[in-house]
């Protein structure tokens, strides 16, 4: 199979791409239409249809992106998005929406249709929903003719299509993200723990969650340290909220996959081609029991459920923290601290192999940026959106200004390479410093820049999970519009329902006294209906491969 087929293998086919929806496809029902102007030989108001400027005379996008704890500036600030203004005359009225808001932000803006010209990018699976409202423009004839790096980008990963096709009506209303193989992470963050404090209190290196949990213990109860203050241990600290209900608790899913739970977003698994829930699992409640045990026997830090991640960061620079979750060692602990710790891989409480999540190798729908019927200037809109698809400004919105971190490759076939980071910073400090990410790295082709220190570090993560992947993983879930509109209520209820479940379950440590009345309370909630929709979506996915 050929590396760009590989990308996106475990999206699957939702539709039959016939040859007019890759040209561009016909505009039926759903979202506005737009982009045939230069299709029919004709010109576009204001603007040149090829070169720079884009607008002719100064034109005015409202542009919405995340904006994340990390972020010390405005998106306005940045260098690189002051050079583009002036190269293409398209003037840019942000609208940043905080990352712990930002599913509230953008549903109040859909309900209450007030709408920006672009998202950037739309980050919800909601996209067919929106455009079944006319609230998204059908992207079609659009990137066809003013587009030409986004469909070159989409060409080159041609399964992105079929993320990309509503359907209902065989429309393109987002595109998705895109990301070469060399840059995908499959795992969930690592679990570190502090290697220092098990030799100096001459433990070995935990192998089970038992063993995990006991060490833990042990660094509560003695020095371990070696600072002659018993007290100043915090055993394990994490961060339990990342933003809305839906992406609660992302910290803590390495803590299931040693009970062969693979816990997600979506808390669900599949087991012999059938999606459970997993709060409705009894290895799930066992997980929950320890964590509860845990919590009780003060192992866990009780900040863990109020920190960001910017605050957890902190608080394992500053403290003295055993054990914590992330995505780069480096980024929890900094360069000072990180030599002292060590990535877990564990077993289950008898020895068992864990069963990790597998992460889909790109982004499912909505994962890329849209254009909302509120623009009326949708080909300028188009035409900028195009830049990003470029290498030299894919590159800058995740590493910033050419020149800087981010500088020219002497080593074909890189495009751009990687300098040093200045001193005392991490990656993350110093890369959300001088760029915005957009809150996603929509658009990462082959060999554009080599994969960082922390990409490496996640990637050897990848190599030493990899016989503990799910076998069957889940998919970038697609439904149907009639599917979208069943679901999407219960979604909403069911996620803030296991956010604020789990989280009382480990605090109170009443996870076997609630189990029955939390089944009874999932069935009240439609949760065998909700099911029966994602595993209807899942298989005609499956079927589709």
């Amino acid at each position: 199979m050929k590396k760009c087929t590989m990308f996106f293998v475990v999206l699957g086919l939702i539709v039959c791409l016939t040859a007019p929806v890759f040209a561009g496809g016909s505009q039926s029902s759903g979202g506005a239409a737009a982009g045939s102007a230069a299709a029919a030989g004709g010109k576009v108001a204001n603007m040149n249809l090829s070169g720079y400027p884009i607008a002719i005379q100064p034109a005015t996008l409202s542009v919405a992106v995340t904006k994340r704890p990390q972020h010390n500036r405005s998106v306005a600030d940045y260098a690189y998005f002051i050079e583009l203004e002036k190269k293409t005359n398209v003037k840019i009225n942000w609208i940043e929406w905080e990352a712990s808001d930002v599913d509230q932000k953008r549903q109040l803006a859909f309900a209450t249709n007030q709408l920006p010209d672009v998202i950037l990018p739309l980050g919800s699976n909601m996209v067919n929903y929106y455009a079944s409202q006319g609230q998204l423009r059908s992207l079609n004839d659009l990137i066809k003719n003013y587009a030409p790096d986004v469909m070159s980008a989409l060409q080159a990963y041609p399964d992105s299509f079929s993320m990309m096709t509503n359907p209902d009506d065989g429309n393109w209303y987002s595109i998705v993200q895109i990301r070469d193989p060399m840059y995908v992470i499959l795992s969930d963050p690592d679990l570190y723990i502090n290697k220092k404090w098990l030799n100096n209190l001459g433990l070995k290196v935990p192998e089970t969650i038992t063993d995990f949990y006991n060490v833990l213990k042990e660094f509560k109860a003695k020095d371990a340290n070696g600072n002659g203050n018993p007290n100043d241990e915090i055993p394990f600290s994490f961060t339990y909220q990342e933003g809305s209900p839906q992406y609660s608790y992302t910290g803590l899913y390495i803590m299931f996959f040693p009970f062969g739970i693979t816990e997600n977003n979506n808390h669900m698994m599949v087991v012999n081609g059938k999606l459970q829930h997993t709060f409705t699992m009894p290895k799930f409640r066992d997980a929950v029991r320890m964590l509860g045990n845990m919590y009780k026997d003060g192992l866990i830090d009780p900040e863990s459920f109020t920190y960001n991640r910017q605050q957890l960061f902190a608080a394992c620079k500053a403290k003295e923290i055993g054990s914590s979750i992330g995505y780069a060692i480096t980024n929890n602990f900094g360069p000072d601290k990180t030599p002292d710790y060590v990535t877990l891989y564990l077993k289950g409480p008898n020895g068992e192999n864990p069963v990790d999540h597998k992460n889909p190798a790109a982004g499912g729908p909505g994962s890329g940026p849209a254009i909302s019927t509120a623009c009326k200037t949708p080909e300028i809109a188009m035409r900028w959106i195009n830049e990003f698809y470029k290498p030299q400004l894919a590159a800058e919105q995740m590493y910033g200004n050419l020149g800087m971190y981010l500088i020219p490759s002497v080593k074909p076939p890189l495009v751009y390479d990687l300098g040093p980071v200045p001193a005392g910073m991490n990656l993350d400090e110093y890369r959300f410093s001088t760029c915005d990410a957009l809150g996603a790295e929509f658009y990462k082709p082959l060999n554009l820049v080599p994969p960082t220190e922390n990409d490496a570090l996640k990637k050897a993560s990848d190599v030493a999970k990899d016989a503990f992947f799910t076998k069957e993983p889940l998919p970038n879930f697609v439904f149907t519009q009639a599917e979208m509109d069943e679901i999407q209520p219960m979604k909403t209820e069911l996620d803030t329902f296991a956010m604020n479940t789990l989280a009382n379950w480990i605090v109170k440590g009443t996870v076997d006294a609630e189990w029955d009345q939390v089944q009874q309370q999932l069935n009240k909630m439609n949760l065998p209906r909700y099911m029966e929709i994602y595993q209807k979506a899942y298989d005609r996915m499956m079927s589709a491969k």
